[in-house]
């Protein structure tokens, strides 16, 4: 835009160009606000919803996949995907350590 401006005047008269002719320049001959990708991406959108939709039916199918996927959705519909609770001990009930329960770099 500065360039167009630094070219000096568009008419005989000595008027500058305007603020709307200098951004029209770059638009001359093309739609407003297009993007070229747009149409693939809407298909392949497309391609991808029937995709996930096949699947879900034959997960669906099968019983436990089923019971799987309703506990799934069930659970994003309460805002915990996570039911463990998150905070509980990662050591299993027998103790590799025999029972110590130690903080490590006590060295």
């Amino acid at each position: 835009m500065l360039r167009l401006q630094a070219l000096g005047s568009n008419t005989p008269s000595g008027v500058p160009y305007t603020k709307k002719e200098i951004n029209a320049v770059p638009r001359k001959g093309k739609q407003r606000g297009y993007l070229p990708s747009a149409g693939r991406l809407k298909k392949k959108n497309k391609y991808l919803t029937k995709q996930v939709n096949l699947m879900m039916k034959l997960f669906r199918s099968d019983n436990k996949f089923s019971q799987m996927i309703n506990q799934y959705e069930s659970s994003l519909k309460f805002g915990n995907a996570n039911e463990s609770g998150g905070c509980e001990d990662d050591e299993m009930a027998d103790d590799e350590d025999g029972g110590e329960d130690e903080e490590d770099g006590d060295i």
